[in-house]
């Protein structure tokens, strides 16, 4: 479908290498992590054949900091999102006036963006919660197994 009268935005050349390598960090940084909190599991596990106690304490600690990185990891996907839906919703045009986009584009007008800013709005709020709620039951779940 082709919408050549709503104006056609065009990729950022330089907008999309910079995402490419913003998610290549992310990926390595996420490797990094897996393999440190795998090999982190492993000392706890032999930790607890001998002193159950202290692997339980390891265990918690490790949670808060679980809460902070996932706090820390998801923030900036929910402020992007949340203000592309804004100023999505704002503008009545998505993508929103002046925004870089990832492959070319063809721009929504009217009530159709408006919608596109709603699900944007939806989906940010989502990534929100998840942020929240996920480490909160993950805790909860923690402190109900361990009494």
């Amino acid at each position: 479908m082709t919408l050549p009268e709503k104006g056609l935005v065009r990729a950022d050349p330089a907008y999309r290498r910079r995402m490419v390598i913003i998610l290549a960090i992310v990926v390595l940084f996420g490797a990094v992590i897996i393999i440190h909190a795998n090999n982190y599991f492993h000392e706890v596990l032999s930790l607890s054949k001998s002193a159950p106690q202290e692997a339980i304490l390891a265990l918690k600690h490790y949670l808060y900091y679980f809460m902070a990185a996932n706090l820390i990891f998801f923030l900036p996907f929910f402020l992007y999102f949340f203000s592309l839906a804004i100023r999505t919703i704002a503008s009545k045009q998505f993508p929103p006036p002046r925004a870089k986009v990832l492959r070319d584009t063809y721009k929504q007008v009217g009530s159709r963006a408006t919608i596109s800013g709603i699900v944007l709005l939806l989906f940010s709020l989502l990534v929100c919660l998840f942020a929240l709620v996920v480490p909160l039951l993950v805790q909860n779940m923690f402190h109900t197994i361990l009494q």
